[in-house]
């Protein structure tokens, strides 16, 4: 969907979203087709680089020199999750290593119902589902706050989808290891999962 009329608009819309808050290098997590990239690094000129776990991802990010592991390095400034962090079973490893911001496009859920009723309930994909107040929790749990929410991607046609920006709190701009989420998330995923 990179080139279709939709997929410029959502990825200007993201560049924007990026560029509103830091013009220095940002990692995006799960690539995709590299779209953002290409966007936020042929449009903007700003330092954007990738990590992805897909093998196809891997080889188009070496290729071009853009690879970049945020688990192997101390800490990373800022990363992009569009459409990624419901996938990432143990997320807050991948957050505890970014100094500033955090930038999330995610499916957000009024409630259980909601999320089993909806096109982005996918028990064997996504290991998350979040309402607004349960994503802005966790992440508070985490270290950030929360200093744009917005809808732009549903009035771009993304049903339920999302864009928030995490910005760390000065206090704690610094690799935290051991801050991680406690049992009783891990019990509300099981239990949406309908497993025990």
């Amino acid at each position: 969907m990179g080139d279709t009329p939709t997929g410029r608009a959502l990825n200007m819309a993201r560049c924007n979203l990026v560029e509103r808050f830091t013009k220095g290098a940002v990692v995006d997590i799960g690539i995709g087709a590299g779209t953002f990239i290409d966007w936020r690094l042929g449009t903007l000129l700003q330092p954007t680089y990738g990590f992805d776990v897909n093998p196809a991802g891997v080889e188009w990010l070496k290729r071009k020199a853009l690879f970049l592991n945020p688990y192997e390095c101390e800490s990373v400034d800022a990363i992009t999750c569009w459409d990624v962090l419901e996938h990432i079973p143990s997320f807050e490893t991948l957050i505890n290593r970014v100094k500033r911001f955090v930038f999330v496009s995610i499916p957000i859920f009024r409630d259980v119902t909601h999320a089993r009723m909806s096109k982005h309930f996918r028990p064997d994909e996504h290991c998350w589902y979040f309402t607004e107040y349960g994503l802005k929790g966790i992440f508070s749990t985490l270290g950030f706050d929360c200093v744009e929410a917005n809808v732009n991607e549903v009035q771009l046609g993304r049903e339920d989808v999302m864009s928030f920006v995490f910005k760390r709190r000065a206090a704690d701009e610094r690799y935290h290891p051991e801050w991680t989420l406690d049992a009783s998330h891990h019990d509300v995923l099981r239990a949406m999962r309908g497993r025990p």
